[in-house]
């Protein structure tokens, strides 16, 4: 169900924000319903984890027309990290055409079907761009090149309303270092 690298990222995370592993796992998990689970078919897939860490990237923008090469680079496995379900469509409409059908929402107001629909894309690879708000973090990865958070300025990508009161800048650190994954931190 879950990759072994998961859980210790889980464990690491619990760690930095003094919760248990149990705690973050249960924020990571889609909503489980026997009945769904049975009919679901899981893929073996050989989910790397890389020993390098490459540096951050900053990205400042004034214009949409800078904003928009924030995107001209992006490629598959992406994650796009947006603080407010609002800034959603925006960036949608900044990323090139050709990767806007392969684009996944995660947000809070997908239904309980869609969040299940899409976690289980995202564990089988069907998937390859992630774009939503900073709960998509904890979404099960099996391969990122990129981590893009735009509007890194913005206080909503700290998770305050329960534990952990996650910070997802923190946590897209981890997420990249386990991935070796670029980490570009997007702001005007």
């Amino acid at each position: 169900f879950l990759f072994k690298h998961q859980i210790g990222f889980f464990v690491r995370i619990g760690q930095l924000y003094g919760v248990s592993a149990g705690t973050v796992l249960r924020m990571a998990l889609p909503p489980l319903q026997k009945r769904k689970l049975s009919q679901i078919k899981f893929y073996q897939i050989k989910a790397g984890v890389s020993e390098h860490t490459t540096r951050p990237t900053y990205a400042f923008y004034s214009s949409k027309l800078e904003h928009e090469e924030v995107y001209c680079a992006v490629s598959a496995n992406t994650l796009i990290i947006v603080p407010e379900i609002r800034h959603i469509d925006e960036v949608l409409q900044l990323l090139p055409d050709t990767f806007r059908e392969e684009t996944l929402i995660w947000s809070s107001r997908l239904s309980v079907k869609q969040q299940f629909e899409g976690w289980v894309a995202v564990r089988n690879s069907e998937k390859k761009i992630i774009l939503g708000t900073r709960s998509a973090v904890f979404l099960p990865f099996t391969g990122l090149d990129r981590i893009i958070i735009d509007f890194e300025h913005d206080d909503n990508l700290k998770h305050w309303d329960q534990a952990p009161r996650f910070h997802a800048r923190d946590v897209c650190e981890l997420l990249a270092q386990e991935h070796a994954a670029q980490i570009v931190y997007a702001s005007f």
